[in-house]
């Protein structure tokens, strides 16, 4: 819709996007839409879609969604858009569910590959050679993804301001950024998925190509953690294949 039509109820827009939701979920798992696992996975990419499209916002914003036409408004494709300004993307939400299954399932691969003597076990951390991990998409992850997610959530409260807040007789006000933790999945997301079309982790056995191997597991391990934990924490529901 352009900027002269109708607002769009809230019901309108949540229907919207569980139908498109819906359809996904039906597609992907080759059941009925009224399969009890269609919906409850549904219901979940919903959710998550709706916060990253409104809580990528800032709070002092106000959040619009616009749907780009009726075409679209019936297919489900919602945006969210910060005023005048950038646009955030509809599918930023279950694309974090995406990549989160993605990592499960390539760690539950190797597991089973471990397991009919394909590959052998992982070795323990300190026996891993991390230097083999040139490739510049792996030190952006590690850098600025896996390293940095911890300072991402002091961003969301900075210290310094929650003392200040603390030790006002006025009350207590506090300038949470809870969108700088979806900017940051959003982000942390996208490269990771870069990586991960490109770098074939899971090769055919051989001694030399082990060492390698074994430093990205790790690399991906970690990355898995970051996300899975950042997921709890906005209280998306996560999924370990999709």
């Amino acid at each position: 819709m352009d900027s002269t039509a109708s607002p769009v109820s809230s019901h309108s827009y949540i229907q919207s996007t569980f139908d498109e939701m819906l359809r996904a979920a039906t597609s992907k798992l080759r059941r009925s839409a009224r399969d009890t696992q269609v919906q409850r996975r549904a219901v979940a990419m919903t959710i998550s879609c709706m916060k990253f499209q409104l809580l990528t916002v800032p709070l002092n914003h106000a959040a619009k969604v616009k749907l780009s036409s009726p075409a679209a408004a019936a297919a489900g494709e919602a945006i969210s858009e910060i005023g005048s300004g950038g646009v955030q993307d509809s599918r930023d939400g279950v694309f974090a569910l995406y990549n989160y299954a993605r990592l499960c399932t390539l760690l539950m691969n190797f597991d089973k590959c471990v397991k009919t003597g394909k590959y052998p076990a992982l070795p323990s951390m300190e026996d891993v050679n991390f230097s083999l991990l040139t490739d510049e998409a792996e030190w952006q992850l590690i850098l600025h993804g896996v390293a940095c997610y911890s300072d991402s959530l002091l961003e969301v409260l900075p210290r310094d301001e929650l003392k200040t807040s603390l030790a006002s007789c006025s009350g207590l006000h506090l300038p949470v950024s809870l969108n700088k933790v979806f900017v940051f999945l959003t982000t942390f997301c996208r490269d990771l998925s870069v990586y991960y079309s490109r770098v074939h982790v899971l090769e055919e056995p051989s001694q030399h190509r082990f060492p390698v191997m074994f430093a990205r597991l790790y690399l991906l391990i970690a990355c898995k953690q970051v996300l899975g934990n950042a997921l709890d924490l906005l209280g998306i529901e996560k999924f370990e294949w999709m």
